[in-house]
Order: structure tokens, then C-alpha cells, then sequence
């Protein structure tokens, strides 16, 4: 019997040893299981980081893209402007000069007109007074005709009545 009791209590120490070593074993793989978990999850962390790094870079990038395209495309619009409003100038420019020279034509033409009508003026003015001077010397000359012939008329009859006393 106490060979029995020895066995039972080698066999119970052994199983109490194998039991230990199976909870060693057990915490063993519980705390692999648990780092094998945190490493995954570290992983995922660092994996979840860089893509959001990743993606931050990404959104850097496009808000510099698209800070750069807004000021290139102020720029153009900038110098669009400054060309419509140097064209706008420019004809303006031209216009402005057209309508000088067209309002000296206009002004020259004018002048040209009033001088002529002027010319004309003096002209009929001469010839009414020339026509006026012709007519007077031609009724002076017929007065003076008359007179002439009235005169040699009276110097015949005086003749004619000496002649017949």
C-alpha cells in the first residue's frame, strides 16, 4: 500500500508537473498569441500611419497644384486684361486720331468753301458793278450823243435861219 500511495503520489506529482507544464505551455502560446496580436496591430497602426501620411502628402501636393493653377490662372487673366485694356487704348487711340483728321478735313473743306463762296461773292459784286458802270457809260454816251446831235441840230437851223434872212 505504500508502494500504491508512492505511485499515486509520483502519478499525481507528475500529472500536477505535466498540468504545469500544459498552463506554462498554455501561458507560452498566450503570450505569443498576445504579442503575435500586438505585432499585428503595430503593423496596422504603422500601416494606417504612413497611409495617412501618404495621403496627407497626396492632399499637400494637390492644394499646391491647385494654389499654383489658381495664381497662374489670376496671372493670365491679369495679363488678358492688360492686353484687352492696351487694345482698348490703341483703338481708342486710333479713333481719336481718325476723328482729328476727319474734323481738320471737315474744317479744311469749310474754309475751302467759305473762301470760294467769298470769291464768288466779290465776283458778282464786280460784275453787277461792272455791269452797272457798262450801263452808265452807255446812257452817258447816248446823253452825250443826244447832246451832240441836239447841239449840231441847233447849229444847222442857225445856219439854215442865217442863210434865209
Amino acid at each position: 500500500e505504500r508502494l500504491k500511495a508512492e505511485r499515486e503520489r509520483e502519478t499525481a506529482r507528475l500529472r500536477a508537473q505535466q498540468e504545469k507544464l500544459k498552463d506554462k505551455q498554455a501561458e507560452l502560446d498566450a503570450l505569443r498569441a498576445k504579442r503575435a496580436v500586438e505585432e499585428a496591430e503595430r503593423t496596422w497602426r504603422k500601416k494606417e500611419r504612413e497611409e495617412a501620411e501618404r495621403q496627407k502628402l497626396i492632399e499637400e501636393h494637390l492644394s499646391k497644384a491647385r494654389e499654383a493653377q489658381k495664381l497662374e490662372k489670376e496671372r493670365r487673366l491679369i495679363t488678358q486684361a492688360q492686353h484687352e485694356k492696351e487694345e482698348f487704348s490703341r483703338i481708342l487711340r486710333v479713333q481719336r486720331e481718325a476723328e482729328a483728321l476727319e474734323k481738320m478735313e471737315r474744317s479744311r473743306k469749310k474754309d475751302e468753301l467759305s473762301s470760294h463762296q467769298s470769291e464768288l461773292q466779290a465776283q458778282i459784286i464786280m460784275n453787277a458793278d461792272m455791269r452797272k458802270k457798262n450801263r452808265l457809260d452807255f446812257l452817258q454816251e447816248g446823253s452825250q450823243l443826244r447832246k451832240s446831235m441836239e447841239s449840231e441840230r441847233l447849229k444847222l437851223e442857225a445856219i439854215k435861219n442865217e442863210k434865209l434872212e
